[in-house]
């Protein structure tokens, strides 16, 4: 319910627009689908920052103001949601995320929420039963910061419980993995390699590489991976989308994003499958390229 209701409050915003404000509409043609009160609603307009009640009617908003209007819109077949006390307020945007990267964490092996390098590798050992002679396991959503451990995974740590395939798992902000050493094999990772500008290499005190790889370093075990096809990214886009309406965001800050994400976001927001709005901050073409910043 909560998140129905946050997903609600997404399309707040130019609610006043649509709405006459402390206006009520009689009738049972002019009852609305939709009114929601019982807690602070909060419009982001200056105008009227906040409001008792809010009335939907085909999707929009037809009423933002006070109960007593709100209950004028009230029909055999409205639905009624009380907040309980809890407030509402409009659609939130990420000012930083990357969107095809979350729709691989949902389609791939999810770490969102490992609470340990512990959980970690349990969570590794199920996905490898249940997806038995995968060539490679790819994963993404961990983040160390809050881990008992209070340290990086290893790749000593991925061996211990997978060694005979290629694992890479990339951390929740995307700018770091952990590769097992068969990952680094493959790819031709050891302690004479050296980092490509803009990354590093983690290694002990042996020299020996740990197995995480930062920002620009990442790409020495990219061409492991599949490459994505475009109906691979179009299901990544599509189900990063929905995540995030689901949980009541109303836009994203997509970030480092190649031009044909935002060709294949374009098709999508047209065919309706991208149900929120997407600011796409384009990576350059070349070194001396300047970054753009288009909508879609």
């Amino acid at each position: 319910m909560r998140h129905f209701i946050r997903l609600i409050a997404a399309l707040i915003i130019g609610a006043q627009a649509a709405a006459a404000q402390d206006s009520t509409v009689s009738g049972s043609e002019n009852a609305a689908d939709i009114v929601i009160w019982g807690g602070p609603i909060y419009t982001a307009d200056d105008t009227m920052p906040e409001a008792e009640a809010i009335a939907i009617k085909g999707g929009k908003f037809v009423y933002v103001g006070s109960r007593a209007g709100a209950e004028a819109l009230v029909g055999n077949a409205t639905t009624v949601m009380s907040l309980d006390g809890a407030a509402l307020f409009p659609g939130f945007t990420d000012s930083h995320a990357h969107m095809a990267g979350i729709g691989e964490r949902e389609l791939t092996l999810n770490l969102e929420g490992t609470p340990s390098i512990a959980a970690l590798k349990e969570t590794l050992v199920a996905w490898a039963a249940d997806h038995e002679g995968a060539p490679i396991i790819i994963g993404r959503g961990w983040i160390e910061t809050h881990w008992p451990e209070k340290r990086f995974p290893t790749r000593w740590d991925i061996d211990a419980v997978l060694k005979d395939v290629p694992v890479i798992l990339t951390r929740a902000d995307g700018h770091a993995v952990v590769a097992n050493s068969k990952a680094l094999e493959l790819a031709g990772v050891d302690g004479t390699t050296e980092p490509p500008f803009g990354g590093d290499i983690l290694k002990n005190a042996l020299g020996e590489p740990t197995g995480m790889l930062i920002d620009a370093a990442m790409s020495l075990v990219r061409g492991l991976e599949p490459e994505p096809t475009d109906a691979d990214l179009n299901q990544q886009l599509t189900v990063a989308s929905e995540v995030y309406a689901r949980y009541g965001w109303s836009g994203m800050h997509n970030m480092s994003v190649p031009w044909t994400h935002v060709e294949a976001l374009e098709m999508l927001t047209g065919t309706g499958d991208v149900k929120i709005r997407v600011y796409n901050s384009i990576e350059p073409v070349t070194p001396t390229s300047c970054s753009l910043a288009v909508s879609a």
